[in-house]
């Protein structure tokens, strides 16, 4: 069947999604990449049952075919029919380079914008790309092919200058908002982060940039007065200023949600720590906590059980609390689906979570664990406080 007009601009934005980033990244992107697309010409048979549809389709062509930009032709051929005579075709659409194509798709300014970036990176980098030859500098520009298309002259410059004193300041130990480069707005690394990292990387620099990371802290809230008198009842600190504090909790309960955290009851000789989500291993870091009873708490949908395997990896003695089939089965009316469960295997939980996780992955029901009415967690927490929970099962 031929091919219209329309179905070739759409054939070369497609292509242009699929093919800048690796074009980008080929040994000379603004040299000669020859490419075409038949047009599926007519047989003389098809075009004898359709001499109107046929006669149209050359009439467009021969329009639009002498408005394509960048180098861009239509070929044609004269075919010698018995029937119909000497008919002349178009049969390709073909250019010299991605340059053409990259026009065709609406893109020709994208295109040089990032041909320019990479020659000015290879050049700064003192890097020849080479035919067939992927170096880590090839991997970051595919990688990265979006950014660097979308890059001003002034961005390309101030991210060259950047990813220069990294090079050249391995260690610095600064925050990234102290960088001494000229010009550099104090949130342009931060929306650039990634990009600066990986090229930084490419050429033999530290991915980590050597800069000095923010502590982030973990929010705390002393459930008994007496722990800590005259300190305040909720504070956020870091691992390491945590670890200094001189409390001695018998019990630890941790949360995987703020909103928990500030709506806990009192307990005796008890501290509630947020966890954070997957952060909550740094938290094994923390003495007090280490020597305390650790209680986990967090939603009943599959990262919840994720995060509690995790955190059990490094603090063995964690007992559950709310995670339970039981406690699904009551607040079944409150469940949601989970848009994106964990499907591995999760290991590391008693016989009485797993369960939970069986009914949770029956249907990808998740209850967080702001939905559980408090009388009912009161109640809970109040005899978890009392019992330890069941022993680990074996680990699968």
């Amino acid at each position: 069947m031929v091919r219209s007009p329309e179905e070739f601009q759409a054939w070369a934005t497609s292509a242009w999604g699929r093919r800048f980033r690796d074009e980008l990244a080929v040994a000379d992107p603004a040299g000669e990449h020859p490419w075409s697309w038949s047009l599926r010409p007519p047989t003389e048979s098809e075009a004898a049952r359709d001499t109107t549809a046929v006669a149209s389709w050359v009439t467009r062509w021969r329009r639009d075919g002498g408005r394509l930009p960048g180098g861009v032709r239509v070929d044609w051929v004269v075919r010698r029919w018995r029937s119909l005579g000497a008919q002349r075709l178009p049969i390709r659409v073909q250019g010299e380079d991605f340059a053409g194509l990259a026009a065709v798709a609406g893109h020709r300014q994208d295109w040089d914008r990032g041909t320019h970036a990479v020659a000015v990176l290879r050049r700064r980098c003192a890097e020849q790309a080479s035919p067939g030859v992927v170096t880590p500098l090839d991997a970051a520009i595919r990688r990265h092919g979006r950014a660097l298309v979308d890059l001003d002259r002034a961005d390309l410059s101030r991210l060259v200058d950047v990813v220069d004193w990294f090079v050249a300041h391995p260690d610095s130990g600064l925050f990234d908002r102290e960088l001494p480069v000229n010009g550099l707005d104090t949130k342009w690394l931060e929306h650039h982060r990634t990009l600066v990292s990986d090229l930084v990387a490419a050429v033999g620099g530290p991915a980590d940039l050597g800069l000095r990371a923010h502590a982030r802290p973990f929010a705390v809230r002393f459930l008994d007065a007496a722990l800590a008198p005259g300190a305040p009842r909720d504070f956020a600190a870091p691992v390491d200023e945590l670890d200094r504090l001189a409390v001695r909790p018998s019990v630890v309960w941790m949360v995987e949600n703020l909103t928990t955290l500030h709506a806990f009851p009192m307990l005796d000789d008890a501290v509630a720590v947020h966890g954070g989500g997957y952060r909550v291993v740094e938290l094994a870091g923390v003495g007090w906590i280490r020597a305390a009873r650790v209680v986990y708490w967090g939603d009943l949908d599959t990262h919840g059980f994720a995060i509690l395997s995790r955190l059990r990896q490094h603090l063995p003695q964690v007992e559950s609390v709310l995670m339970d089939s039981a406690t699904l089965a009551a607040h079944a009316h409150l469940a949601g689906t989970e848009p994106r469960p964990v499907r591995g295997e999760i290991t590391h939980l008693t016989f009485t979570e797993r369960q939970a996780l069986a009914a949770l992955r029956d249907g990808d029901r998740r209850l967080e664990q702001e939905r559980i009415p408090w009388p009912y967690a009161t109640d809970r927490l109040a005899g978890s406080a009392r019992a330890p929970s069941d022993r680990l099962g074996p680990a699968r």
